[in-house]
């Protein structure tokens, strides 16, 4: 689903995850600090289904005009945040549903310049 914002593409998430369906919302770093409200949020509601954030952060300010570690949402949110490399980025982002469901918040896969600029290999489909 394409969304106007980050905002409502996670707000759309939350509402999916409450009618039983896995959900992940991908943005770089300035778009996660959009997501700050629901995210927080969605803390204290609970979830059903996995919500996933897959956050790109730009380390060295080389493809935006700021620098951010997302990672301070995970202690912010008080949400699970995973840091996958290029062999282990399809099961990172399992993982990170499996830990939205069992801790019933939001998870967030952080990736960085490093990994979006690897040679990633294609995940086998079961």
């Amino acid at each position: 689903m394409i969304t106007t914002n980050e905002k409502v593409a996670l707000e759309y998430a939350l509402g999916d995850s409450l009618a039983g369906r896995r959900t992940a919302v991908i943005v770089k770093h300035v778009g996660l600090n959009a997501c700050a409200d629901p995210l927080v949020h969605a803390t204290a509601q609970g979830l059903r289904a996995g919500v996933a954030i897959v956050v790109g952060d730009d380390v060295r300010a080389a493809g935006s005009d700021v620098v951010q570690d997302s990672r301070y949402y995970g202690e912010v949110a008080r949400v699970p945040v995973l840091e996958p490399d290029g062999e282990t980025l399809a099961p990172a982002v399992e993982a990170a549903f499996e830990a939205s469901e069992t801790f019933s918040r939001v998870a967030i896969v952080r990736v960085t310049p490093g990994l979006l600029d690897a040679d990633v290999p294609e995940p086998s489909l079961p």
